[in-house]
């Protein structure tokens, strides 16, 4: 089983921004009943004209509930099921920032995609869903700080 979130940048940055995420990820996955986690940040900086970029990877240490009731709330907030944007009224644009979810469980696979433009940028479902993983990335950072 592997599910990954990830975030890609509306548009490339100009060469005047610093420090920029081109996209972000989340990557849990389950292989013989081991679940790991991932946070990864591709990023490019720009220094006199000059592009640096790096790809920043953080590994999650396992949730205080475990992953299976992790996995059960990403369940429980639809993130097998929910419709895909162009389904439900959300369309893309070159200049729009977008939340794409590919999940693989067993035999299964599925891909779908939030954008921001439209009349309704994201819906409910996806965001319980994001919600859910930002719980778990967020106590991750807590865990870190301590």
């Amino acid at each position: 089983m592997e599910v990954r979130v990830w975030q890609p940048a509306n548009l490339y940055m100009s060469i005047y921004q610093d420090l920029a995420v081109r996209e972000s990820s989340f990557v849990l996955k389950r292989s013989n009943g081991n679940w790991s986690a991932v946070i990864i940040r591709d990023t490019v900086k720009f220094v006199r004209k000059n592009e640096i970029k790096k790809i920043i990877r953080k590994k999650l240490d396992e949730p205080k509930m475990g992953w299976e009731v992790f996995w059960k709330q990403l369940k429980d907030a639809e993130i097998l099921t929910l419709p895909n944007g162009t389904d439900v009224g959300v369309y893309g644009g070159s200049d729009c920032g977008s939340v794409l979810v590919e999940a693989k469980v067993s035999e299964n696979y599925r891909l779908y995609e939030y954008s921001g433009c439209g009349s309704r940028t994201i819906i409910k479902e996806a965001e319980q869903m994001l919600e859910a993983i930002s719980k778990i990335v967020s106590q991750q950072n807590e865990h870190t700080a301590q």
